[in-house]
């Protein structure tokens, strides 16, 4: 799996070389930084070819597996891969995986060639030194998915297909009715929940579940090392249709049981009243379910909430920013001290910007949020705003700090590029905040 994996990925070094004009890591041939998001949704077909012979070995395997393990000798002989259902199965599972990771592997060049571009034009980075730059950020980018990324895709896709196999096994043999999960005496917290929550998983369940990230059946998370035991279908003793068991030679019939009397209701108990939710708390669930909600899109989308928890205004905006027409700006501005929350998503996952902070101030806001993959950003603002130019004044010395920080924590090779555009933000307005009287917090999910 890893083996093919990483042919996979030599492919895609050599679409990133080509769409920005570098024939190697060193060398330049027509070099175009200026390029446009480099799109490798075309080469999905391809990639899915070259990954499918590995695909296929896991799933027959573990079908193969799965007949032999419950018994089903008859449906074994007949079970195979070349079957038109099941090497569907295994295109829609190749095809799907090789264009989740291709759409993140695109947005994670993109968001590195934007840093670069942005640090030329403030002059951080000289002209003659771009294409150097360009290569060294590009091929750090690549480390990680030759090396210990690559291990944990093989790892994690390896056990989908073979899970996936183990059902359609399952299926085939017509003895199954489910699946109980198995985890270790050491295993994560997220598998341990997962045994406590959703234990057993009726085969209908699992077979919907094959083509989804969202599982009850292993991989739970990227390097599950979880299994799973088959639950057989229970065959009771033949009837008649009366009720009475069919006498089988060699087996005793069981005792007759008797007609159970239908039990005197209990008495129904009193209700017990029930204390309302706090406003708080009804607002903080409010922001909780749509941060739940936006936090994976690809777009940004603003939700805002008065102090009862009740949405107001609801905005759709791009991949990078939001923008309001003239009445929501009206509206917005009218909601000064009356203990509004604003949230919005950061497809990118970074912190809050300097505009969206500078937004709620200007609107007087209590709080302004932001959520990606990874955090959740709080910024809850002072109830007397703060000057305009000692905003503008702390944020510029703050970034100054912070970019001068991190070029030595990158220039030591302690931190990636990429890594370090991802936490300035976030490191200024741990510096900023406090002078300006706000409260800043980071927590993951």
């Amino acid at each position: 799996m890893k083996r093919a994996w990483l042919r996979v990925v030599a492919r895609r070094k050599g679409r990133v070389l080509e769409h920005y004009g570098m024939k190697s890591w060193h060398a330049a041939k027509e070099f175009n930084i200026g390029a446009g998001m480099i799109d490798l949704a075309a080469d999905t077909k391809e990639e899915a070819r070259m990954m499918r012979p590995v695909m296929e070995i896991r799933y027959d395997s573990a079908a193969q597996q799965t007949l032999a393990r419950v018994g089903a000798t008859d449906q074994a002989a007949t079970w195979s891969v070349t079957a038109p259902h099941v090497r569907e199965a295994v295109d829609e599972q190749t095809f799907r995986f090789c264009k989740d990771t291709s759409v993140r592997f695109a947005r994670d060049v993109d968001t590195t060639v934007s840093a670069l571009r942005q640090e030329i034009a403030e002059g951080l980075v000289s002209a003659e030194n771009t294409r150097r730059e360009m290569s060294r950020r590009v091929n750090d980018l690549f480390k990680g998915e030759e090396t210990w990324r690559a291990d944990r895709i093989a790892a994690t896709e390896s056990s989908r297909a073979v899970h996936n196999g183990q059902i359609m096994g399952a299926a085939h043999s017509k003895m199954v009715k489910g699946f109980r999960l198995l985890v270790s005496a050491d295993a994560c917290p997220i598998c341990r929940a997962a045994k406590h929550d959703r234990g057993y998983t009726e085969l209908g369940d699992a077979q919907a579940q094959m083509t989804s990230y969202d599982r009850t059946l292993p991989p739970l998370h990227p390097n599950c090392q979880c299994s799973v035991t088959e639950v057989l279908t229970e065959v009771g003793p033949r009837v008649e249709p009366t009720g009475r068991p069919i006498p089988v030679p060699g087996v005793p019939t069981p005792p007759r049981v008797p007609r159970p009397v239908a039990p005197v209701p209990a008495p129904a108990p009193r209700p017990v009243p029930t204390v309302p939710p706090r406003p708080e708390e009804v607002l903080r669930d409010a922001v909780d379910r749509a941060e739940k909600s936006i936090m994976l899109k690809t777009k940004e989308e603003l939700h805002v909430f008065d102090a009862s928890g009740k949405s107001i205004l609801k905005v759709q905006g791009t991949e990078n920013r939001i923008k309001f027409t003239d009445k929501e700006w009206a509206f917005l501005r009218k909601q000064r001290g009356k203990g509004v929350v604003a949230t919005h998503n950061h497809p990118y996952g970074l912190s809050l910007s300097p505009q969206d902070v500078e937004s709620a101030w200007t609107c007087g806001l209590a709080e302004e949020r932001a959520v990606g993959k990874g955090y959740r950003y709080s910024m809850k603002l002072p109830d007397i705003p703060f000057p305009k130019p000692q905003f503008q004044r702390e944020l510029r010395n703050a970034r100054g700090r912070v970019r001068r920080e991190l070029k030595t924590r990158v220039t030591a090779g302690k931190l990636t590029r990429a890594a370090a555009n991802g936490l300035e933000d976030h490191m200024i307005w741990e510096q900023v905040a406090p002078r300006l009287g706000c409260t800043y917090t980071r927590t993951g999910w």
